[in-house]
């Protein structure tokens, strides 16, 4: 539910090109990728697993109030693991699959069929396959790229829940009669029929700004990853603190927020308005004020002034002009205000604007695909985000949330080259449709 800004600073989203609409993943990177088998000529410490996961989320956006309350309720029923940082190379782990047992990791053989007519993406040409093909070649140790070995931990394609298919109705009514109230130029029917989708609270009073109505994560998936931070931190039986680096209008925060492992929760955007109305939002569903600190400033200087966990900034003075209020009853400041420590980073970055959907044959990678802002004439890009979001969090934990069209073997190179020794993808299918990736990287991976 966190912000999703384009590369110009406009939230992700818009009207996509037809040609371009997929809902099964099937021509995606993450829908083609095979699993292969390890040469034997590759030695151990060379081989970095990928862990495709999949989660199926189902909600009914027709009884707002009631979504939140059932994924909360449902916690001990669904078995959220990471991958253990005991497991060997040759294991595998499990992830969070509603409404199906926990699969254990299935090695797909080379010569198997696929039912799906996928296309190995490691075998195109100029693809970023090749580069995990070229960790087989003679190179030296300290320059050699590792063997990505992708693994599955569920078996089947995607279940489409029951009468979950969806008819559009006109002028965006999503079955409750109320019709679209806003211009077609500021809030789309089919963002207005998703409302509820979006936040199950909406009738409450929920403030959404025209980025925000196609940048919100929708709040199955929301709450589903925040179950997933709690559990893969939960070493030392504290609670913990989350820094939210692309806080939006506050969706993902207010989930992690309402977690019971979760002390508190920083959300950072460079919109104060945003922030207010993020302040709004968690009013609505009740979050303690003293679990969210909302910090006007920007994500790339945020993350430098944290090492290992702990805040070892000096230079705050910057920001310290960033007036102190309460918003809601919520605290919305500068820097002055940042605690000490940090258990985990979420990241939800700008995702390169509307034609982030169509990036070329080798997917949505992190460095050409994410630009930053990072302060008068610099740039970042998602790669330098990625280290800098595990320096900041180290041994702790960094949760990436990308676009569905996202290619692993990018996001697996990026992370071996930081240090982490395996890399967990979750495809977050909502409603029978795959509609974003989910990348888990924690103390169990480096």
């Amino acid at each position: 539910m966190g912000k999703r800004k384009g590369k110009d600073g406009n939230a992700k989203g818009g009207n996509q090109n037809k040609k371009q609409k997929y809902t099964n993943g099937k021509r995606f990177w993450i829908g083609q990728c095979k699993t292969r088998k390890v040469p034997k000529s590759i030695p151990s410490h060379l081989i970095l697993p990928l862990v495709i996961s999949r989660v199926e989320l189902t909600d009914d956006q027709m009884h707002a109030g009631k979504i939140l309350s059932k994924y909360l309720q449902e916690d001990k029923k669904i078995s959220d693991t990471n991958v253990n940082a005991k497991q060997n190379n040759e294991g595998g782990t499990n992830s969070a699959v509603e409404d199906h047992p926990a699969p254990t990791v299935v090695e797909i053989k080379e010569t198997e069929k696929s039912n799906e007519s996928s296309v190995d993406a490691s075998s195109k040409q100029g693809s970023l396959g090749n580069v995990a093909e070229e960790a087989t070649e003679i190179q030296s140790e300290e320059k050699r790229d590792p063997f990505v070995q992708i693994k599955r931990n569920f078996q089947g394609k995607p279940t489409v829940a029951s009468g979950m298919k969806e008819k559009e109705l006109p002028d965006g009514d999503c079955g409750d009669g109320i019709k679209n109230p806003f211009s077609k130029d500021e809030v789309p029917n089919k963002y207005w029929a998703q409302r509820k989708r979006l936040f199950s609270k909406y009738d409450d009073g929920i403030q959404l700004d025209k980025e925000s109505w196609y940048s919100v994560t929708p709040e199955a998936i929301a709450t589903h990853i925040a179950r997933r931070i709690s559990a893969m931190t939960k070493d030392d039986g504290k609670k913990k603190v989350i820094l939210d680096a692309f806080c939006g209008v506050g969706g993902n925060g207010i989930a992690f927020a309402l977690h019971e492992d979760v002390s508190l929760v920083v959300c950072v955007d460079t919109d104060r308005n945003k922030l207010e109305m993020a302040a709004n939002n968690a009013s609505k569903y009740g979050v303690d004020p003293s679990k969210l600190l909302f910090v006007e400033g920007d994500a790339i200087e945020v993350l430098k002034m944290y090492s290992n966990g702990s805040n070892t900034s000096t230079t705050i003075e910057a920001n310290c002009d960033k007036s102190i209020e309460s918003c809601h009853g919520y605290t919305i400041a500068g820097y002055q205000k940042l605690p000490p420590k940090i258990d985990c980073v979420f990241l939800s970055p700008p995702w390169g604007g509307v034609e982030y959907l169509t990036s070329g044959k080798d997917g949505f990678t992190l460095a050409k695909c994410i630009k930053i802002n990072a302060g008068a004439d610099e740039e970042s890009d998602g790669k330098t985000l990625l280290a800098l979001a595990a320096a900041a969090a180290k041994n702790k934990g960094v949760i990436y949330f990308l676009p569905r069209n996202t290619n692993g073997f990018d996001v697996a190179l990026a992370a071996w080259g930081i240090g982490y020794k395996n890399v967990e993808m979750e495809q977050n299918y909502l409603n029978g449709k795959l509609k974003t990736i989910t990348v888990y990287l924690h103390e169990g991976n480096r």
